[in-house]
């Protein structure tokens, strides 16, 4: 589904574009940072109900995520009447994080998330998935209850992942 490579400019969303000075480089470095495995881990398992749902395992797409153009992707069978979203199909589980990933690091919705990334960075501390999920109550329709879940989720799984 990848059409190409745009240029960082594109990909991120950032306001400045001149690197001419420091601007350009302080909102990229804002955009393009990793996003915590337990967080990536946390919104998979939630997303994919384990990997067992019928869109992770037929089109790798393992974080739930949507597009709005028709024919983009696989109608689901329960989508509301008079809505238009189809779920996204990825050629491979890859294609799905790297999705994943730029989707956080590029969309409006989530610069609180960015934020609070960037806010331990400054602390030279590593992002703390548990902190990030906080800024993802507009990832899906149930808002904070989404957020809270993954927080639980986080807090009860993080041994199992290795990420102490």
């Amino acid at each position: 589904m990848t059409k190409g490579i745009l240029l960082p400019t594109a990909n991120y969303r950032i306001e400045h574009t001149d690197f001419s000075n420091n601007l350009a480089y302080d909102d990229l470095m804002v955009h393009v940072d990793i996003i915590p495995a337990g967080l990536a881990l946390t919104q998979a398992a939630l997303e994919s109900a384990w990997g067992t749902s019928y869109f992770s395992r037929k089109v790798n797409n393992i974080f739930g995520q949507w597009c709005f153009e028709p024919g983009c992707g696989v109608v689901p069978r329960r989508r509301p009447s008079g809505e238009t979203y189809e779920v996204m199909v990825f050629d491979s589980v890859s294609q799905s994080v790297r999705s994943y990933m730029l989707f956080l690091n590029s969309h409006p919705f989530f610069s609180q998330m960015r934020q609070s990334r960037l806010s331990n960075r400054k602390k030279d501390e590593k992002p703390s998935a548990y902190l990030m999920a906080g800024g993802l109550s507009k990832y899906s329709a149930r808002g904070d209850v989404y957020v809270n879940e993954l927080r639980s989720m986080i807090k009860t799984n993080t041994k199992y992942m290795g990420l102490d």
